[in-house]
């Protein structure tokens, strides 16, 4: 039996419809699948093909399978292997697609009992009673086998949208399958994806352990600029005044582009030149000297009889002019009504807040001076009484008022809590009633002058 011969349905033992269409599939079918146990796992894959031969493209965000007739390998982070069998690899989401893919190139015969189809490389298809639908396949060259249901046709090619996993009859994964995208090619004008051993981005067979390819080289070659660049971003400015310097050399005895602009000895003390509304600093070398300056587009020159070595500086953007109505309004002045405004606002301030602090100082003034000669009016009277009283043989309580310069004086001798002692009062009042001053203070018992005889004694319960 033929390969052309089972395609076309010839021979004893026709191909079920089924069957026939997984050997006559050509063109490109794209889908998208999900875990069962983890809906977070996603799979987009990409199956071609051709009358040359075909290639299937699963990727997901944990690993990626490339599977073809000349080369298949899985990635896994940093891990890539290269397998033979694509029915193998527990990734795989989709078996079916390899399935269209193999028995595109494969040539079936029926299985005694005629339920099952096997083809030439060992892949075996189960039909249900009716032989109209698929219900499983397996790989007679290993344990694998799958389920297949909830079949939809997509542009008269059907497709199932439940595929389960099997191995040695215990579920592995289960996988549905949805977005199908069928493109069919009879002319035979898609291009396999499928490439050689050399060609794919995965290793070759000879070594299953290669690394994933890395970037690019112009990525690296960027990078590796862009470093550089940094690397001399950093030594350029770390000697920056050495590079100033030596710029400052070659340009000085440089004649070309520079435009004489004149003279000028504008440079502080701390060495600021100022130069079309800017400052440039140029050392205190040129303080007190006629400084010569020439200037070109970029830089300017400053020299100077007697300073063997000129500076050459960048040329700073001078600063703008101010505008003209401002000018205008500037060189005119005030109007009348300004100047009256503004002088009634300084009346204003100097009445209602600069004159009464002036008064308020000046009464403070004369309150303090007034303070002043109380407490010397009390001080003295308070002499007198201390030394009137200090000797004698009684003290009596009394009261006496005069007038000193002005301000009334008022002494007051009154028995004290203390046996034996009197208090003494200086008061001085000013000419409004107001206390300036008041000293308060003691008197001991008298003592007897001096070569007295001392007092009798007096009775006990008598007064002193």
């Amino acid at each position: 039996m033929t390969l052309a011969s089972v395609r076309a349905g010839a021979g004893p033992a026709p191909l079920p419809a089924a069957v026939a269409q997984i050997a006559s599939f050509h063109g490109r079918l794209t889908y998208e699948a999900r875990s069962v146990e983890n809906p977070d796992l996603r799979v987009n894959g990409s199956l071609v093909v051709n009358q040359d031969g075909w290639s299937l493209d699963e990727r997901s965000t944990s690993s990626e399978v490339f599977a073809s007739n000349q080369a298949s390998w899985i990635r896994s982070g940093a891990q890539t292997l290269v397998f033979d069998d694509p029915f193998d690899v527990d990734a795989l989401a989709n078996s079916w697609a390899v399935l269209l893919a193999r028995g595109s190139q494969a040539q079936f015969v029926p299985d005694p009992g005629g339920s099952s189809w096997t083809s030439d490389d060992g892949i075996r298809i189960f039909m249900d009673a009716d032989r109209s639908e698929v219900i499983g396949a397996a790989d007679t060259k290993n344990a694998a086998s799958f389920a297949y249901a909830d079949w939809v046709e997509i542009s008269g090619l059907r497709l199932p949208q439940s595929i389960v996993r099997l191995r040695d009859g215990v579920t592995v994964a289960a996988f549905t399958v949805d977005g199908y995208r069928v493109g069919w090619a009879p002319a035979e004008a898609l291009a396999p994806r499928a490439q050689s051993a050399q060609q794919v981005e995965g290793p070759t067979p000879a070594s299953p352990f290669q690394p994933v390819v890395s970037a690019p080289v112009w990525r690296r070659f960027s990078i590796v600029f862009a470093l550089l660049v940094i690397a001399l971003g950093i030594v350029a400015w770390t000697r920056r005044d050495a590079l100033a310097e030596r710029l400052a050399r070659r340009l000085s005895s440089d004649p070309r582009a520079w435009r004489t602009v004149g003279e000028t000895v504008f440079v502080s003390p701390e060495g600021i030149l100022s130069y079309e509304g800017r400052s440039y600093r140029v050392g205190a070398v040129f303080h007190n000297r006629v400084a010569r300056i020439q200037s070109s587009p970029l830089f300017i020159r400053v020299s100077a009889p007697g300073v063997p070595r000129a500076m050459v500086l960048a040329r700073k953007f001078p600063r703008t002019a101010p505008l003209a109505p401002a000018a205008r309004r500037s060189a005119g002045g005030f109007t009348l009504v300004e100047a009256l405004t503004a002088c009634a606002l300084f009346a204003s301030v100097i009445v209602a807040a600069v004159f009464p602090a002036l008064v308020v100082l000046a009464h403070a003034d004369h309150l303090a001076a007034q303070r002043q000669t109380a407490l010397r009016i009390a001080a003295n009277a308070l002499a007198d009484e201390q030394a009137a009283l200090a000797y004698g043989y009684s003290i009596e309580e009394n009261s006496t008022v005069s007038k000193v310069d002005g301000m009334t004086l008022r002494e007051t001798v009154s028995p004290s809590p203390v046996g034996g002692l009197f208090d003494l009062t200086v008061d001085v009042t000013g000419p409004s009633g107001q206390t300036l001053a008041r000293i308060v203070t003691q008197l001991g018992p008298p003592v007897p002058p001096p070569g007295a005889h001392a007092p009798t004694p007096a009775p006990s319960g008598s007064p002193r």
